[in-house]
């Protein structure tokens, strides 16, 4: 699988949908709402955001008489899975 393209992503209304780019250029065009357009374009903010409470947690996880976040870790991990196309 290919990596996404880097953030920030931006949309701009064009015609009938958005239109999505990022710094490396045109990530593709969409029919849809405003809203679910931001949200695709939070994606790679998302995954770096899921990426580092996931480190924190595991981290945290692995420290005797800390607090352990194991449902936390796994809807974490399900989420940048699933980011990740996986």
């Amino acid at each position: 699988m290919r990596a996404h393209k880097s953030g920030p992503w931006t949309c701009e209304r064009r015609g009938p949908g958005y239109y999505i780019t990022s710094p490396e250029g045109h990530v593709g065009q969409v029919t849809t709402e405003r809203a679910d357009v931001l949200v695709m374009t939070a994606g790679p903010e998302l995954l770096a955001a899921c990426d580092a409470a996931l480190h924190w947690f595991e981290q945290e996880a692995s420290n005797p008489g800390q607090a352990t976040p194991h449902a936390i870790l796994r809807v974490l991990r399900a989420a940048v899975a699933q980011a990740r196309g996986g």
